[in-house]
């Protein structure tokens, strides 16, 4: 069996900062409403598990918005 996961740890960079974590959230979607126009970012994604362990980082998205 998988360990289960309790919780996402999602960390977003700005163009040209480093990343940094943005939010703790129990599911594994989540909406940021905190944007800039015309502003390039970076979301990177690990899962929390029960033990308290980390997953390896997730793919990153890089978007424009």
């Amino acid at each position: 069996t998988q360990p289960a996961v309790t919780s996402y740890q999602v960390y977003r960079a700005r163009e040209g900062e480093p990343s940094r974590l943005l939010a703790t959230v129990p599911q594994a979607n989540f909406e940021d409403r905190q944007l800039l126009l015309n502003t390039r970012y970076t979301y990177l994604v690990v899962a929390v598990f029960e033990s308290g362990a980390r997953s390896a980082w997730g793919k990153a998205l890089e978007l424009t918005y």
